[in-house]
């Protein structure tokens, strides 16, 4: 089982819940987020064991301030060496003081700086923690389809209800990609006039179409769709039915044995390749 290619305590129960969940068919935030949950009291505690309260981070703070504080102390002591008389006991308070504030001070820096150690180190806990969840996951996912390639995400089935993503959002990630990569269009998207409006509020980015039962696009919408190099697809019960040609090249992306790289990656590809071919010189003169 994939689940046995897991990292070594004290994470180990979290590879094994990740991979459950994967299995189970839920969302990689849900996984994600419980992973976080459930590993939060230890982080905790590890984050106290790293940066102990009087430690190294707080007495090296401390021993700063401690050290101007005595440099001021000497300042003061030298400049009055001079004189014939004895010290002052103006020089000799203004010592006690410089000393008991570097003190005090010195003590809210160090546990200042002891606190922020403490959330940098629960920080990175926490991003082991999510690479964790999320590679016994995609390990989880990668069993269960033809190609070598990772999916962010477990199988879509329409009539089971998700827990985490939208519809749209659970299809891109078992497709390999994530909203960072392509841009989902607007359920209210209908018209070619809303195909470019879609297209250019996405800042370069390709716009992806997921038709489901009340939102569809018209004929006209599907041929600018086409022109622009962007996949419709329609949402069935478990798979998708792909509308224009990049839809059709990712589908068989996704169900071919010998595919090595996300099916995703033919959103970009194929709508940066009909960009090009839109503002050739070729594409302005056959127009």
């Amino acid at each position: 089982m994939p689940s046995h290619r897991s990292p070594p305590s004290p994470y180990q129960h979290i590879w094994d819940d990740a991979a459950r969940r994967a299995a189970a068919g839920e969302d990689l935030s849900v996984i994600t987020a419980q992973a976080l949950s459930t590993a939060n009291a230890q982080i905790e505690v590890e984050s106290l064991a790293a940066v102990p309260a009087h430690g190294r981070a707080f007495f090296t703070t401390l021993g700063k301030a401690l050290a101007w504080a005595a440099l001021l102390d000497v300042c003061v002591l030298g400049i009055g060496s001079f004189g014939a008389g004895p010290l002052s006991a103006v020089r000799l308070v203004i010592c006690v003081v410089a000393l008991v504030w570097a003190t005090a001070f010195g003590i809210l820096a160090a546990n200042q700086r002891v606190q922020r150690a403490r959330i940098r180190a629960g920080d990175v806990a926490r991003t082991v923690v999510t690479r964790i969840a999320e590679q016994a996951a995609g390990l989880m996912w990668s069993s269960q389809i033809p190609g070598s390639w990772t999916p962010l995400g477990p199988p879509v089935d329409v009539q089971r209800e998700g827990r985490g993503d939208s519809l749209p959002v659970r299809w891109l990630r078992r497709l390999g990609g994530s909203p960072d990569l392509a841009v989902l269009a607007p359920v209210e998207t209908r018209t070619p006039a809303d195909v470019r409006r879609a297209v250019e509020r996405a800042g370069g980015r390709p716009v992806v179409f997921f038709e489901q039962d009340a939102f569809a696009l018209t004929s006209d919408a599907r041929s600018v769709a086409e022109e622009y190099g962007l996949a419709v697809f329609r949402v069935q019960d478990t798979d998708l039915l792909p509308l224009t040609r990049t839809a059709s090249a990712v589908w068989r992306a996704y169900r071919d044995p010998a595919s090595s790289e996300p099916p995703a990656a033919q959103f970009a590809r194929r709508f940066a390749a009909a960009t090009t071919a839109r503002v050739s010189p070729t594409w302005r003169t056959s127009a």
